[in-house]
């Protein structure tokens, strides 16, 4: 009769299984739980994480056209300052060539009613008339070069005479008032 009381295996086995299947199910159910929340909580980021791309792609995109058009902003304001640069090296040159000029002119007496005759050394004249009427020594070296300018009035042409030095011209100049 100790065998009455004993329970038997097969009917063991049934409770056994059906105890480890109540676990593996709760198991079960506790894994899908948090893995389920794990994956809830990694498809929240990806989400986030993909907010944040298109956001950074727009702000990229942006970013790319100030570029651009500052780009476009910069290569005007290069042309223009090329352009600036060469007309001012123009307006240099311009101003030089004008002051060099207006300079070269700085020895130059224009002589006006000096009488015209055939076969006439103009150089000579002036010298010997310069000599004569306005008591200034000039020589021929002093004279760089003379010639008479177009003129439609009547009479002789007016003449320019370009003297080596401006103390030879002011000489000429000062003595002519006096006369």
């Amino acid at each position: 009769m100790p065998t009455k009381d004993l329970v038997r295996t097969h009917d063991l086995e049934i409770i056994v299984n059906s105890i480890v299947t109540k676990l593996f199910q709760r198991f079960e159910s506790t894994m899908d739980k948090k893995h389920n929340t794990k994956v809830a909580i990694v498809q929240k980021e990806m989400q986030e994480m993909q907010n944040k791309c298109k956001a950074l792609s727009i702000e990229n995109e942006e970013l790319r056209k100030q570029i651009d058009q500052t780009r476009d902003v910069v290569i005007k304001k290069k042309k223009d300052l090329e352009d600036s640069t060469r007309m001012n090296q123009e307006a240099i040159t311009s101003a030089n060539y004008m002051y060099n000029e207006q300079y070269s002119r700085k020895n130059n007496i224009k002589v006006m009613n000096f009488p015209r005759r055939e076969d006439q050394n103009l150089l000579s004249d002036f010298i010997e008339t310069v000599k004569k009427d306005l008591n200034v020594q000039i020589e021929e070296r002093g004279v760089v070069g003379n010639h008479r300018l177009p003129s439609d009035k009547p009479g002789p042409k007016p003449m320019i005479v370009r003297l080596f030095n401006s103390d030879v011209k002011r000489k000429v100049m000062v003595n002519r008032k006096k006369k």
